[in-house]
């Protein structure tokens, strides 16, 4: 740092500028350092253009990072500003430092009438355009004066003349919708609305823009100010242009049309009032239905009815999301038109896309498109179309989630992974395994694993193949109990197979931590089930009234061979439970999908362990609430061995013949109806997360020790850097760091013999600190009375 400074005194102005924008490149590093602040301030009363330049770059980025340097800078800009000397593009590269400038109300208020001046002095458009920005982002950092700002920036959408303008004010009034949606009145919704509907000789860019701005408030909690004080202009807005000529302003007038729908029907059962003009959940139906078939009825797609069609899907999205009833209408409409001759590969592709995302939420609304996906698929594959066919089978398994898939989908997919590249073929069967379709995935790995060359590979794919293979003995298990146990054994023996080729694919890049410890869980569900259903078969052997002969108390049985079985299973869920919740908080960089159906193997095996507990006597309440309304086809096969179990557990003796049966299906449908799938964190992370320490003082050399004196401190610094992914803090990021310091003693000095021992109290430290821009730092001081040779040992737990 020293060394970069020194330049800076140079007498070449280039070096000078260089040196500058070293700085300025290195400002999140050396944000708060005093000297470098006044170095780049002194650099602004350079008359060399080229280290002025430098000099504003700098100030730009150190503005950015540090509060106390735009405190400290603001009156040089604004003198700067208010200078007649300054030449104009100075000042135009000097006003965008200010958005940065909100840390401190005073300085906030100083900038905000410095930048009012400045558009009433200087009405030019480049002017106009750089300083309402400016405004908008400072506003909208530090949540103050918005409303003013949006008055501002109405005045002129609403009295300037040029276009541009216009624009570049409609843009920042979405950015403050996004950021301040309940500070908005009714007079701002009105002025927008009239302004739309007024201006008969508005430019198309322009509505879409203002149109825009209302879905943006209409997505917000600002969309009960649409409802109830603006409701007729806005539906009179929607129904004015979800059917125009250009389709991008009809997507965004039924994106608005259909936000008003989703609020309307959550008011119905509330108390708030709804306006009798509202917009009703079939005229957004109808409306995306007349838009659907606008943008596909074309032979291509250009850019802006690409845009068009996907935002026209997110909204059927968000509407089928809260509409079961008109979801299904919605759903056959796109397979109509993806099954339709004259649809192209990108317009397929997009409908694809669109579906599998409603059938992630309703899937079953996808089983009545299964023939006409199927027939699509089989001509897809005869066209060469693989990407196509692979979002094609993608829809047949969504369509077939909650059923065996038929022999004629499992060729035709089976037929398209032999035909396709193996790396498609690859993602097919990632595909099936994470819709619990375990046999085409099995068959599929089975073939990839003899193509590659690499041990690692070989061994995951073999994993993969092994994993896939004992859920579908699992699934192919009859009622039987022979045939039950014969499956669960197979799968066991084929499960622990599985486990030991992901430790053998493990790498120290990649050690696979994750999946062992989730197909270990899975292993030992499977175990647990087996050990209850022997558990409750064993009754069949043990006449009811001899065990009732041994009771001592009113609700346990004291000896007997079922009811320790019973309390064993009950204790190895509480386990399982325990385990899965330890690896969901392990799961930093998971991604929701994958937490989500975690939640649900909890909620499940805390069923069969409340279960369990509740025909023992150890608890009478209601195990309903301990499973989510989540759940998908089997929480009603759940929900009825639960209202069985409660008839059953009624009576006296509570372990009776009905409430084992009880058990003995829900331990079956644990295994045998929930579908066991593998998240997508198991084959993709789509954020990494990690922490690189550095520990001082360091040893001299490898495994010696540090050298210290018995009657002083050990002062210990532990440095860190938080290293993300290319897209850093796509679900969470890291908020503080706890670390942790635990020191041991490994050998005891020699002392002389009439010396008393000093006691050995271990060191155990802990602290919680908050990284800067992905730094943290922490110091311990650590005493060690007894002399020796003292092992340390360091942990961190990120907070999300």
């Amino acid at each position: 740092m020293k060394r970069i400074l020194m330049v800076i005194h140079s007498n070449d102005p280039l070096a000078r500028a260089l040196t500058l924008r070293t700085l300025g490149s290195i400002a999140c590093i050396i944000a708060e350092t005093k000297n470098v602040h006044h170095t780049v301030i002194s650099c602004l009363d350079s008359h060399d253009s080229v280290e002025l330049e430098a000099a504003i770059f700098a100030a730009t980025r150190f503005a950015e990072q540090s509060k106390t340097f735009t405190v400290s800078i603001y009156t040089k800009l604004s003198a700067m500003i208010d200078s007649l000397a300054t030449p104009i593009e100075t000042k135009l590269k000097l006003l965008p430092i200010f958005e940065y400038m909100y840390h401190d109300i005073h300085t906030i208020s100083g900038v905000r009438e410095l930048c009012v001046r400045v558009l009433k002095s200087y009405p030019a458009k480049r002017f106009v355009l750089t300083t309402l920005h400016v405004l908008s982002q400072l506003a909208s950092k530090s949540r103050l004066d918005i409303p003013d700002q949006v008055e501002l920036l109405l005045s002129y959408v609403e009295s300037d003349p040029r276009s541009d303008i216009k624009v570049k004010a409609l843009k920042d009034l979405k950015v403050l919708a996004n950021q301040g949606p309940h500070m908005w009145t009714k007079e701002n919704i009105q002025r927008i609305c009239q302004y739309v509907k007024q201006d008969e000789n508005l430019s198309i860019i322009l509505k879409t823009e203002a149109v825009d701005v209302l879905v943006n408030l209409a997505s917000t909690i600002a969309v009960s100010c649409l409802i109830n004080d603006t409701g007729s202009e806005v539906s009179d807005i929607c129904t004015s242009y979800c059917y125009h000529d250009n389709v991008i302003l009809a997507s965004k007038a039924c994106s608005l049309l259909t936000h008003l729908a989703v609020y309307n029907n959550k008011m119905k059962g509330g108390d708030a009032a709804v306006c009798s003009e509202a917009v009703t959940a079939m005229t957004a139906v109808t409306a995306l239905q007349a838009l659907l078939y606008t943008t596909t009825s074309t032979q291509s797609l250009t850019k802006q009815q690409s845009h068009a069609l996907r935002s026209c899907l997110r909204s059927v999205v968000l509407l089928c999301s809260e509409f079961q009833d008109g979801c299904q209408s919605m759903v056959d409409i796109m397979a109509s038109i993806l099954t339709s001759v004259a649809v192209t590969g990108d317009i397929a592709g997009i409908l694809c896309d669109g579906l599998s995302a409603i059938g992630n939420k309703e899937r079953s609304s996808m089983q009545s498109i299964l023939p006409g996906v199927t027939a699509m698929l089989q001509l897809s594959i005869q066209n060469n179309q693989h990407d196509l066919a692979i979002k094609l089978s993608t829809l047949v398994f969504q369509a077939t989630s909650s059923r065996v898939i038929g022999r004629e989908s499992q060729q035709l997919i089976l037929e398209l992974s032999q035909s396709t590249n193996d790396w498609v073929s690859y993602r097919m069967a990632r595909q099936a395994a994470r819709y619990a379709h375990h046999f085409v995935a099995s068959q599929i790995f089975a073939t990839l694993s003899l193509k590659v060359s690499s041990e690692h590979y070989l061994f995951w794919l073999k994993s993969l193949q092994d994993i896939c293979k004992g859920e579908h003995c699992l699934q192919s298990v009859s009622e039987d109990s022979d045939s039950f146990i014969q499956g669960v054994t197979q799968a066991t023996f084929v499960y622990h197979q599985a486990i030991s080729c992901i430790r053998a694919a493990s790498r120290p890049s990649h050690p696979l931590t994750f999946h062992c410890k989730y197909m270990k869980l899975r292993v030992e569900m499977i175990q647990a089930c087996c050990q209850l259903h022997h558990g409750c078969q064993a009754l069949k052997t043990c006449p009811l009234p001899a065990i009732a002969s041994l009771t001592s108390g009113p609700h346990k049985i004291a000896q007997g061979q079922i009811i320790t079985q019973l309390e064993k299973s009950s204790t190895n869920f509480k386990s399982i439970v325990n385990g899965y919740k330890s690896l969901y908080q392990s799961l930093f960089d998971a991604d929701p999908q994958t937490l989500l159906n975690i939640q649900h193997l909890v909620k499940c095996c805390q069923f069969i362990s409340s279960a369990i507990d509740r025909v023992l006597g150890v608890v009478n309440t209601d195990i309903t609430s301990s499973f989510g309304e989540e759940v998908e086809d089997y929480g009603i096969i759940l929900e009825e061995i639960n209202s069985k179990l409660n008839q059953a557990t009624h009576k006296v003796p509570k372990v009776s013949h009905e409430s084992i049966s009880c058990l003995l299906s829900a331990c079956r449908v644990l295994l045998t109806r929930v579908p066991f799938t593998l998240p997508r964190y198991f084959f993709q992370s789509l954020q990494v997360t990690s922490i690189t320490l550095a520990i001082s003082p360091q040893a001299r050399g490898l495994n010696e020790p540090v050298t210290l004196q018995h009657d002083s401190h050990l002062t210990l610094k532990v440095e860190g850097v938080i290293q993300n992914s290319k897209q850093p803090s796509v679900f969470r990021k890291v908020d503080k760091v706890k670390i942790s310091v635990t020191s041991q003693l490994q050998s005891r000095s020699q002392t002389l013999p009439d010396a008393k021992p000093a006691e050995n109290i271990p060191n155990k430290m802990e602290t919680m600190t908050e990284p800067h821009n992905d730094y943290f730092s922490c110091h311990f001081l650590l005493a060690f009375p007894v002399t020796g040779l003292h092992s340390q040992h360091r942990q961190y737990f990120s907070s999300r």
